[in-house]
């Protein structure tokens, strides 16, 4: 098209509003040659835009070719601030609900606020709970088996009498030193009871074969199916220890302080026993130069024996024998050679009297024998000093019947020492055997033998026998 007008007649319809009669078009004059183009005058100002006319719209022509390649996006803008929220409209009416708010204080807390339900509840699957759970009780209805893919499930097992079972279930109570019982039926502590005392806390253990019982300090105490021990820990190298069982009663000492025990070695045990038939004593120090343990004293049943073993160990080496002690002081012992009484002691009934020291007696023509009501022998010795002396009177003082006593007479002066043959003394009851007197020269012994007889016709007669020693 090359002017406006031709535009316009290409149109179908256009807008004709605003124009006057329109006069009867005249012809077509001849097109004249174009001119030459003049200089584009300057832009003027842009009118105002006037109405938009009405249109046909032409038929849509040809689809173009397809643009370039898609440029990139643009950064994103600054989101705008946000607008005021609007007011709340009024809330619509609630209508019937089961759930509503409630709050509950229960037996065993201080109370709930939450929703509340009211009616049965049936769950047909798992039930989760994040808080914990305070019902009023809790009823659970036995199974033949427990339920898996729980580590420690808690359930009620009708094969077993309708027993609760549990794997481990462990009771405490924060408020009072941690004290806890925890039961957990493995291969080792199944119960277990513990004060949570700090630092000597005390655990008492049960498990399938025994019990263990503790204190505060030193005793551990462990009974199982077949004995009983009681171990005191006295200090850390010194023990007792007590054993009951179906063999006997045992108990044992332990030292292993060092160079304090009875034979000045260390380690030292002393273990006593009683078992079906025997009591007995046995005695070990490793470093006495014997590591073999002494059977210090063994009474058994063995026929033909009461004391079947008595060992004592001495310097590195055993001596047998038997010791007899009475208010801290050895009464007689029984060895090899018999029986040997300690000084001043006696055998009941005869009050066999067996001294190891010898009795000295006083005198000069008066020989005093002084004896003992409960010795039925006795020995005595006398010296005399000076120069002829005559030995005329003889005074005994508690001898009891049947008694010997003797006695050994040295004449150490420088003239004759004579025993009269009819010694005076005792009343009438001193009676000699020898019809003559005997006299001991100086430097010379003899032996004196008094004998106490109870007579027919009352009284006691006292028989003396004196014998010269040859050189």
């Amino acid at each position: 098209m090359s002017s406006y007008a031709q535009y316009l007649g290409s149109k179908k319809c256009c807008d004709l509003r605003g124009l006057g009669p329109q006069g009867p078009a005249g012809p077509t004059g001849a097109q004249g040659p174009i001119g030459a183009y003049g200089q584009t005058g300057a832009t003027g100002n842009k009118g105002n835009t006037g109405p938009t006319g009405r249109s046909c719209k032409g038929d849509t022509g040809p689809a173009g070719p397809a643009g370039g390649p898609t440029g990139n996006t643009g950064p994103t803008g600054f989101t705008g601030p946000t607008g005021n929220i609007g007011d709340t409209g009024p809330t619509g009416a609630t209508g019937p609900s089961q759930w509503q708010t409630s709050s509950f204080i229960g037996p065993t807390g201080a109370g709930y606020t939450g929703i509340g339900y009211t009616g049965d509840v049936m769950v047909y699957g798992a039930l989760y709970v994040q808080g914990g759970i305070d019902p009023t009780y809790l009823a659970l209805t036995p199974q033949t088996s427990g339920p898996s893919g729980f580590p420690n499930p808690l359930w009620v097992d009708s094969n077993n009498g309708n027993a609760l079972r549990s794997q481990n279930i462990y009771m405490d109570n924060p408020s009072i030193n941690n004290a806890y019982i925890s039961l957990e039926p493995d291969n080792t502590n199944q119960i277990i009871l513990n004060d949570g005392g700090t630092p000597n806390a005390l655990s008492n253990i049960i498990n399938y074969s025994s019990m263990t019982l503790n204190d505060s300090l030193t005793y551990t105490n462990t009974i199982n199916y077949s004995s009983m021990q009681i171990t005191n820990q006295f200090l850390p190298n010194l023990s007792y220890n007590t054993l009951i069982n179906e063999y006997g009663v045992t108990t044992e000492y332990n030292d292993n302080t060092g160079p304090t025990g009875p034979t000045g070695g260390y380690p030292y045990q002393l273990q006593g026993f009683i078992s079906q038939g025997s009591v007995g004593v046995i005695g070990s120090n490793q470093l006495s130069g014997n590591p073999n343990a002494a059977l210090l004293l063994e009474c058994s049943s063995n026929p033909g024996s009461v004391f079947s073993r008595i060992r004592y160990e001495s310097n590195g080496g055993f001596q047998d024998f038997l010791p007899f002690w009475y208010n801290s002081g050895e009464i007689f012992r029984y060895d090899t050679n018999g029986v040997t009484v300690a000084s001043g002691k006696y055998l009941a009934p005869n009050r066999l009297f067996l001294p190891t020291t010898t009795v000295v007696a006083t005198g000069t023509t008066t020989l005093n024998i002084v004896g003992n009501v409960n010795t039925t022998f006795r020995s005595y010795q006398i010296g005399y000093t000076g120069t002829t002396t005559t030995v005329t009177t003889l005074t005994i003082t508690n001898m009891p019947i049947n008694a010997i006593y003797d006695v050994a007479i040295y004449n150490g002066g420088s003239g004759n020492l004579t025993i009269n043959s009819s010694l005076l003394g005792t009343g009438s009851a001193i009676k000699t055997t020898y019809a003559s007197a005997i006299v001991i020269p100086t430097l010379r012994s003899a032996i004196m033998t008094i004998k106490s007889l109870a007579f027919t016709t009352g009284g006691t007669i006292y028989v003396v026998s004196v014998s010269l020693l040859t050189p």
